[in-house]
């Protein structure tokens, strides 16, 4: 019988040896006696905890094969192009990403080297969702809009995908059936690009 008591100076384990160094003639066997109960009995009522479902995608990125928007250059006149009801039949229709060759892992879907871009998609959802999140890459200045709120501005650019996961105040703009996302974004300098996607949960 060995025993590590708990007060041992040394507690690193227990080793074993054959008739040479390192070699074993024959097979030992360790039983291993717990002093308590490795498991434990769960209280009533009690409900495990289970693993929350993957989000799924309502509006893909150019990552992600892209989907179709409506896009101007020309400045629209107020804000009336954010809101939902706002009618761009007139837009031209073109699949993301937006942006100029050239900028550093930019998936071009539509070529955009003017100053400004404005863009307008539509994603449908069954119900308002527990969780959403917004993927943006931009570069550079960005304005973004949900169901005609601006809820997201951003100076500068960035070379990879924010991922945006919306506050309570931003999931409450989002309703069943269509939902309008719309973007303004500057070119100041250098390679310039857009695009946005959206995931939800529940």
């Amino acid at each position: 019988t060995f025993e590590v008591s708990e007060d041992a100076a040394n507690r690193g384990g227990l080793a074993l040896f054959g008739a040479r160094m390192g070699r074993y003639p024959g097979g030992p066997r360790v039983v291993v006696r717990l002093r308590e109960s490795v498991f434990r009995v769960l209280p009533d009522g009690y409900t495990p905890v289970t693993a929350a479902p993957a989000p799924r995608v309502v509006l893909p990125t150019a990552e992600q094969g892209g989907a179709l928007w409506r896009m101007t250059l020309e400045p629209p006149e107020g804000d009336a192009w954010t809101q939902p009801e706002f009618d761009d039949a007139a837009w031209a229709q073109a699949k993301s990403g937006f942006g100029s060759e050239g900028t550093p892992r930019a998936i071009i879907g539509t070529a955009w080297t003017g100053s400004d871009i404005w863009i307008r998609a539509r994603f449908t959802l069954d119900a308002v969702p527990s969780a959403a999140w917004l993927a943006l890459r931009h570069d550079e200045d960005a304005e973004v809009y949900l169901n005609g709120v601006k809820t997201w501005t951003f100076a500068d650019h960035r070379g990879d995908y924010a991922n945006l996961r919306l506050t309570p105040e931003q999931l409450a703009l989002l309703q069943p059936g269509d939902n309008v996302i719309a973007i303004h974004c500057r070119q100041t300098i250098g390679g310039q690009y857009i695009d946005a996607g959206v995931r939800v949960r529940g």
